[in-house]
């Protein structure tokens, strides 16, 4: 009988072992995760950081993409104001004027003389 208890206790001790050398792994495998869920965190913080940065930047591209298109209408409503107001407008009124002025007065207006100068 003595034999069978120290059969059992024998298998008893190997299974301990073999179960403390299981919760050793676990362990191990138990730390090994805590420290790629440490790491994830930090990628997923730096992920987040960068996405706040790339926002930050395409708030700023956007508001370049704003103050070109704003620049590009306004250079389209001068070249509009160029040659479909000043020229085929103003500038005859203008010598219009010039020419009543100077007959009703006998001589050409400063202001015409100015702009003939600035011209020549």
């Amino acid at each position: 009988m003595q034999k069978q208890f120290d059969a059992i206790n024998s298998r008893l001790d190997d299974g301990q072992t073999k179960f403390s050398e299981v919760a050793d792994a676990l362990t191990k495998i138990t730390a090994h995760l805590k420290s790629q869920d440490d790491a994830m965190s930090l990628m997923a913080d730096k992920i987040n950081q960068t996405a706040e940065g790339t926002g930050s930047m395409l708030e700023m591209w956007n508001g370049g993409v704003k103050a070109a298109r704003f620049f590009c209408r306004l250079a389209e409503a001068w070249r509009f104001f160029i040659r479909e107001m000043l020229i085929p407008v103003f500038i005859p009124m203008l010598g219009l004027g010039a020419v009543i002025y100077y007959l009703n007065h006998g001589d050409i207006p400063k202001w015409a003389s100015i702009l003939i100068k600035l011209v020549a």
